[in-house]
């Protein structure tokens, strides 16, 4: 099982290859899921902001998913560059 934390939400991949959603990790309430998106993993799940990836015994995989930060920043809206001094 793995999981990636986004502020107070949790995206859980369990053993058995099935997606959560949690809306509030204290009391384990789901939002979704569970959805089956591949097969049996050992392997935790990866976000690089714009991309979740998942991995089974026989192929890896990639979903593009429309997740905003608390701060607004998504790969859509990236953060504004500094201002030079």
């Amino acid at each position: 099982m793995g999981f990636l934390s986004f502020g107070d939400r949790l995206l859980l991949l369990v053993g058995n290859g099935r997606l959560w959603m949690i809306a509030d990790p204290e009391e384990f309430r789901p939002l979704s899921g569970p959805v089956e998106v591949c097969g049996p993993t050992w392997s935790a799940p990866a976000w690089d902001g714009r991309r979740l990836y998942l991995r089974d015994d026989s192929s890896l995989m990639a979903f593009e998913l429309p997740v905003r930060s608390a701060a607004g920043i998504s790969a859509d809206h990236p953060p504004a560059p500094p201002a030079s001094p």
